[in-house]
């Protein structure tokens, strides 16, 4: 990580199918998706702006809804449901984050690697 650098979850909410797409094909140039509309970002707080800044370019402010949340590890991230294994039950918040640290390390670096 580059001094400086820190973690961010963004999530949004777009009503209309074509301003959510153009979203979509902005952050994921720049973010690690975890959920439909909610991504994982690492960066400076001036490169969060900027991406924060291009996609409210895609948005309207009016009806859509951009957030971003600083975190400070995603291993303090607790997250259930389908995206942690089966072997570990929702209620297993310890197991939970070491499974999904790990599905996340390997998304990230295969993305970097296609990078």
């Amino acid at each position: 990580m580059m001094h400086g650098d820190k973690w961010y979850l963004v999530a949004y909410d777009i009503r209309c199918p074509r301003r959510l797409r153009r979203v979509q094909r902005e952050i994921v140039k720049d973010a690690q998706g975890l959920q439909q509309s909610v991504y994982l970002v690492r960066g400076s707080r001036q490169y969060l702006q900027e991406l924060l800044g291009r996609l409210e370019g895609h948005m309207e402010p009016s009806v859509d809804d951009l957030r971003a949340y600083p975190v400070p590890h995603p291993a303090r991230l607790w997250c259930g449901g389908a995206m942690v294994s089966a072997s570990v039950e929702r209620n297993e918040s310890v197991e939970a984050i070491g499974v999904w640290w790990d599905w996340l390390s390997e998304r990230i670096r295969r993305w970097r690697a296609s990078a």
